[in-house]
């Protein structure tokens, strides 16, 4: 194993874990987690190539590793117990060197889909500010702490069904791009849901494995619709009805003309390209209206950094996400996809915790919540989550 490079210090909120006993309390489930589970971290293609690293329970993330075979990289996961594990989607001559020194060759296609970014009106209800200092919760953005004025303040994150469902929708509609306007064979295509608020997909093997970046935020934008409008419609320049018609796209027809056309057509008395076209000769403002909803929502919304950077390490699958406990976990088939229950890493045994504020939330089919500075047993599934999110802390007693 190689650790050439040094650390690079991220994360933790700058707790240390000889001092904070959620963190303490989540390094002894992770290990014990890992030293059970190692054989299902999903090992990439061609790993030798690979850069690795992980974040550890310091707050200190680890880079420029790199492993001979599966057995030292999952006797390294046993050993450090870490709090995330990550994989470069590059491909190296020398990955344990510096960047400038690895001899970069190419890389995977990786996309990553938040539901935090789809601005879904259900954050309002399990999102928040908490105070570092005083523990306040509350839910307007501030800079300070309106109880104490510190101004260690941090944001929490909280996932619901309809979250997971919103960003299950984009992941579906991801890979339809991906299979019928890139040609990436479906075995080529690998979707998880990404351990907390959304899904990541990974394109390993394809014919754009050498694709630069620019080319990559070429990609991007296309599957988010960007420059996509009337005029690619057949709609603009303004003319006739009749010469419109001819003009108009298909239902059925490849790529994006024929998304917005399945969108359009459904409108009653839209139902043609002759009808399209006399709407929008009698009511432009309407039907452009229309079409540019229709492209919004056949484009994919994508934290467009993750893609377009090829020297990224992205989590690992198998392993437990940071922030919430939860399993990077794969599905072969996104139909039935239930994260909330099927990603649960841990078990149901019973623990104190001493919550200092929750809202209600989901897993394995059983509500917990709200609380707020409250004393109380929970399972450990939920126990890990709260302590992860650094909402709850080990309790005694019964």
């Amino acid at each position: 194993m190689s650790a050439q490079g040094g650390e690079e210090g991220r994360g933790g909120n700058g707790r240390n874990e000889a001092h904070d006993p959620a963190l303490e309390f989540l390094s002894k489930a992770f290990r014990s987690y890992y030293f059970r589970h190692v054989e299902s971290v999903e090992i990439p293609e061609d790993m030798r190539r690979r850069e690795f690293g992980y974040l550890n329970f310091e707050g200190a993330m680890v880079r420029h590793l790199t492993f001979p075979n599966e057995g030292e990289f999952k006797a390294m996961m046993v050993r450090e117990a870490p709090r995330s594990a990550y994989c470069s989607v590059a491909y190296y001559d020398s990955p344990g060197l510096a960047m400038e020194e690895k001899g970069y060759r190419k890389a995977d296609l990786a996309f990553d889909i938040d539901s935090g970014d789809l601005n879904l009106p259900c954050t309002e209800k399990h999102d928040f500010y908490i105070c570092g200092s005083c523990g306040e919760p509350f839910r307007i953005k501030a800079d300070k702490c309106p109880r104490c004025g510190s101004s260690d303040v941090a944001a929490v994150h909280f996932a619901c069904d309809r979250c997971l469902g919103a960003a299950k929708e984009e992941a579906v509609k991801l890979v339809d791009f991906l299979e019928l306007d890139f040609g990436v064979g479906p075995g080529q295509t690998a979707v998880y849901f990404s351990g907390n608020r959304g899904f990541h997909v990974s394109v390993v093997g394809s014919k754009y494995e050498t694709v630069d970046q620019r080319g990559r935020a070429e990609m991007v934008e296309y599957v988010e619709g960007k420059g996509f409008g009337l005029k690619q419609v057949g709609l603009l320049p303004r003319r006739t009805a009749e010469e419109l018609a001819p003009k108009l796209p298909l239902v059925g027809e490849r790529g994006w003309r024929g998304r917005v056309a399945s969108v359009v057509y459904g409108v009653e008395g839209l139902g043609s390209q002759e009808a399209l076209a006399r709407a929008f000769v009698e009511q432009p403002d309407r039907i452009g209206s229309l079409v540019t909803k229709a492209i919004e929502e056949a484009g994919v919304k994508l934290d467009e950094g993750v893609t377009i950077d090829t020297h990224r390490v992205f989590r690992m699958g198998g392993t437990l996400h940071d922030k919430s406990g939860l399993l990077k976990k794969r599905y072969a088939s996104l139909d039935g996809a239930n994260p909330l229950d099927d990603a649960v890493a841990f078990g149901g045994e019973p623990v104190r915790v001493n919550v200092k504020y929750s809202p209600e939330f989901r897993l394995l089919g059983t509500s917990f919540g709200p609380y707020e500075k409250e004393s109380l047993e929970l399972p450990m599934y939920a126990a890990v989550y709260l302590a992860a999110k650094g909402l709850a802390v080990p309790g005694r007693g019964k």
